[in-house]
């Protein structure tokens, strides 16, 4: 696990992406599952419990929205959210292209650190695979029975 500072990522862009991602969250759980991780496509992607494997089984503990980014062609717009408007398509995909743009600076200094001219590790890896992952962990519905 690492810690990336200064990447020139637009405050406003991070900031819309979390106050996005928590309305969306918050909106009603019909409107979250128009969306939903589908276990019979076995698309892990969408909202729900990533965990989940079958129907029947039960998590309330943890939502997650996953989203593929990259390569663009890729990505399943259908599991996208459109509502509120923070975390629609525009939103995410200002988030992702920043996300790219590090991930690019991030392989252009490896090629230099190692000696390389600076494009040659983005050469090899020009279809980048990125995907998005936002949790949201609810309050204990059970915290007399959790353990602290």
């Amino acid at each position: 696990m690492m810690q990336l500072v200064n990447h020139g990522v637009a405050r406003e862009v991070s900031q819309g992406m979390k106050d996005g991602s928590a309305k969306f969250f918050e909106l009603p759980l019909e409107e979250k599952n128009k969306f939903s991780i589908s276990t019979a496509k076995e698309i892990r992607e969408g909202y729900g419990q990533a965990a989940v494997t079958t129907e029947e089984q039960t998590l309330d503990w943890s939502d997650a929205l996953v989203l593929k980014l990259y390569p663009s062609q890729m990505r399943n717009l259908e599991y996208w959210p459109t509502t509120p408007k923070d975390t629609s398509m525009e939103a995410i995909g200002a988030y992702a292209s920043e996300v790219k743009r590090v991930g690019e600076e991030i392989l252009r200094s490896l090629s230099l650190t190692m000696g390389m001219e600076k494009d040659v590790l983005l050469g090899l890896h020009q279809d980048l695979a990125a995907a998005l992952r936002v949790n949201y962990i609810p309050p204990c519905s059970m915290p007399d029975a959790s353990m602290v």
